[in-house]
């Protein structure tokens, strides 16, 4: 699990409000501070309620995730509860003992309302990114089952200059080799996934008629302007990016991270060369063949 630092910026200043949000009422209790049922008793209590509402903000990701953003939560919480603690001190000469212990567990109309609102200024904050593994290849044919293999990342320079073309499979592997990519993947025009490379869950059978639905109806769309030539796509979505770039008869689509830097749209740049390297080398051949069968008979 990692902390996105820009929303987490943004959490920490909102949290820094809501902070101090109780010293407009403070002292008031309203009868809820005798009902305090003490330190431990509030955490264990804060621990369950995260779960729960974690269980629906986060309802993709895995218990063990949920419990980390838990856990991640409580601290918060508490260092919510220390400024809350130090500024009431420090404006009502309250000894900061008892002022921190208020701010802690003691005082619930402070406790109550930044247990509440933590699992909500943190829910962006959260990105889970599943252990890397070898990823998965497809053969060249949609119809033929899937092999299970590793391969290293293919550089761009290994072709160049070489009789040796690069296949289909080489092409995605070497985008999908970047840090930021979970998933990779050649998709003809009927939707189908010709070749493929992912880490982690994502699927590709999901992704596939997505890419050409997409890609269908922002060019008909664009067919009414005056230029309709689109050379890549660009979706952001809640916590990842789409790109698809049209490479010959197919769809090169990438699932990256949204946040992710620049270079994967050189990855992406450096496979779609290669894909239409390896196109025009494999049929070009075809071509020849068929025409020298012609010229035998």
């Amino acid at each position: 699990m990692t902390l996105k630092g820009p929303e987490f910026k943004k959490a920490l200043l909102l949290a820094l409000v809501v902070a101090v949000v109780p010293l407009v009422y403070y002292p008031n209790s309203w009868g809820w501070l005798s009902a305090s049922p003490g330190g431990a008793r509030i955490v264990e209590l804060e621990v369950l309620y995260y779960l729960v509402a974690f269980h629906f903000l986060l309802s993709r990701e895995s218990m063990a995730h949920r419990a980390q953003a838990a856990a991640v939560s409580v601290g918060f919480r508490l260092g919510m509860g220390t400024v809350f603690g130090l500024v009431n001190g420090g404006l009502f000469g309250a000894e900061s003992g008892t002022a921190l212990r208020e701010a802690l567990y003691a005082y619930l109309p402070a406790v109550l309302l930044h247990v509440a609102v933590v699992p909500y200024l943190l829910r962006p904050v959260f990105q889970f990114r599943e252990a890397r593994r070898p990823r998965a290849f497809a053969h060249l044919e949609p119809s033929q089952p899937r092999v299970q293999n590793s391969a290293p990342a293919v550089e761009a320079h290994a072709w160049a200059g070489s009789e040796h073309v690069p296949d289909f499979d080489a092409a995605v592997t070497h985008v999908a080799s970047y840090s930021s990519v979970g998933l990779a993947m050649l998709v003809d025009e009927e939707g189908l996934c010709v070749a493929r490379a992912s880490r982690g869950a994502a699927d590709s059978d999901l992704w596939a008629p997505v890419v050409n639905l997409l890609y269908a109806a922002v060019i008909g769309q664009l067919r009414r302007t005056p230029d309709a030539n689109v050379r890549r796509l660009q979706v952001t979505l809640a916590h990842e990016r789409l790109v698809v770039e049209r490479v010959e008869p197919f769809y090169l689509a990438v699932l990256c991270d949204q946040n992710t830097d620049d270079l994967v749209n050189v990855r992406i740049t450096q496979s779609a060369e290669m894909i239409r390297k390896y196109y025009e080398h494999k049929y070009r051949k075809v071509a020849l063949e068929a025409t020298a069968e012609v010229a035998y008979v």
